[in-house]
């Protein structure tokens, strides 16, 4: 694949391996119950407008800048992929603490959020080892992945 964030969530390698990959680990009493729900992503490629936000049906998403981080409501395209959830719409020292992940080792480490980077053509947002927004190069190697689901009934 290439390593250009054109066509943002909708068309990258992190969905399709979460969907026919990860999704296959995850144990059937959960897989069953696992719902798809709407999401909403910038298309990337640089892109600011609005217009170019995409729904797509998932079942497993890594989160999108917005829904983890309440800092970015007054920046249209990432505001536009959604809201920012309950739990991390809490001061921020906090909210940094919530969204630290560890490794099995205990080390704290950066994951990958579905959040290209408004202005650039090749770099997505993730969340730092330290909590915080950052934003990489997407062929940069050997991050995390966090991946949220909805439970119900089908």
């Amino acid at each position: 694949r290439e390593t250009l964030n054109r066509g943002g969530w909708e068309t990258s390698y992190m969905r399709d391996y979460l969907t026919h990959t990860i999704k296959g680990y995850i144990p059937a009493e959960l897989r069953n119950v696992i719902v798809p729900v709407v999401k909403k992503s910038s298309s990337g490629a640089g892109t600011n407008n609005v217009s170019d936000i995409v729904e797509t049906i998932d079942e497993l998403w890594t989160p999108a800048l917005i829904e983890m981080v309440n800092e970015y409501t007054d920046v249209p395209i990432y505001a536009g992929e959604g809201n920012t959830y309950e739990w991390f719409d809490v001061d921020e020292a906090l909210a940094n603490e919530r969204r630290i992940k560890k490794q099995s080792d205990g080390n704290a480490t950066r994951y990958w959020l579905r959040t290209p980077v408004s202005y650039q053509t090749s770099e997505y947002q993730l969340i730092g080892s330290n909590g915080e927004n950052v934003n990489i190069y997407v062929s940069y190697s050997k991050q995390g992945v966090v991946f949220g689901f909805c439970v119900g009934t089908k």
